[in-house]
């Protein structure tokens, strides 16, 4: 599909253009690439009409292997099913999704998207403020929350694929690229962390093999694009190198002592005073308890990441 032409986007966004159309597009690139291509579309119309003057387009990587590995991984697919189906059922801060196509016999997607600028990106290494660490607890329980145990879930097979063979591929996997991992950045890591992620590579049959009550969309990479499973929720959060441990520990207790308002807010009808609390313990569990991966766990992702404490 590639970067769509003005014929393309009078094509696709004809029902949004009214009586107008496209008179041009001037690309710019964004991003990084490392799986798919993106760009901002500036536009230009033939008369007024609803579409903003920006859009973003993500399509496929040109590059092989980068298409390779967004096809095993199944990235694109997964993206692309999460606007279509699911977007629009949460409250979460996720662009608005003006066209998405996905071709699954070639893995061809091509999604045009809401402009977030001037938003950044965060940065995993250097942290963020207690403040942007409250802003991500309270989009992930608006993420969580909406479809919390819901029926609709399993009538999504792009979202119920998750098998035994495969976790155990993930295992593999991890054990896999490890060591280059601790190779490339192990200096940079605390003693504290680098033991955290030798423990979890040890022993981390019982998180691959989990099976816990509660199912809901959570996001499978949070600092980064949108990667949905229908699995136990997991929260984890980044917090600046430069706090204390005992800081770090009163800033998480305080998120999530702070959560329960906008958690009722955003959970459906099914959620009670104990829905709260069977939330918290889900997503929540000490590094004592480093060991009980069954009973639930964060999601090792990046270089920074931590436990959420009772």
């Amino acid at each position: 599909m590639g970067s769509p032409s003005v014929d393309r986007l009078n094509q696709v966004l004809t029902s949004q253009l009214g009586v107008a159309r496209v008179h041009s597009v001037r690309e710019e690139e964004i991003g990084t690439g490392q799986m798919s291509e993106s760009r901002r579309l500036h536009l230009t119309f033939s008369e007024p009409c609803n579409l903003p003057a920006t859009l973003i387009a993500k399509f496929p990587s040109d590059d092989p292997r980068s298409r390779a590995t967004g096809l095993a991984t199944r990235c694109y697919e997964v993206e692309a099913s999460f606007y279509r189906d699911l977007r629009d059922s949460l409250q979460v801060g996720a662009p608005r999704c003006f066209h998405v196509q996905r071709d699954e016999s070639t893995d061809e997607f091509l999604l045009l998207l809401e402009d977030f600028a001037p938003c950044e990106q965060g940065d995993q290494l250097a942290g963020c403020t207690p403040a942007q660490a409250g802003a991500c607890v309270d989009e992930l329980i608006r993420l969580h929350g909406p479809l919390w145990n819901s029926p609709f879930l399993s009538t999504l097979p792009w979202l119920n694929r998750s098998t035994t063979k495969e976790r155990s591929g993930s295992q593999s996997l991890m054990h896999q690229v490890f060591p280059g991992f601790m190779q490339r950045y192990g200096e940079r890591l605390s003693a504290a962390a680098r033991r955290v992620g030798e423990e979890f590579v040890r022993d981390s049959g019982g998180y691959f093999s989990r099976d816990l009550p509660h199912r809901t969309v959570v996001h499978g990479d949070f600092d980064s694009t949108i990667c949905c499973s229908a699995m136990p929720v997991s929260v984890w959060s980044i917090f600046k190198p430069s706090l204390t441990r005992v800081a770090r520990r009163t800033l998480r207790i305080s998120l999530v002592r702070g959560s329960p308002p906008i958690l009722v807010a955003h959970m459906n009808a099914r959620w009670c005073s104990a829905g709260w609390t069977d939330y918290a313990a889900t997503t929540s569990r000490s590094p004592s308890k480093m060991r009980g991966w069954s009973t639930g766990a964060s999601r090792l992702r990046g270089t920074s990441w931590r436990w959420w404490p009772r």
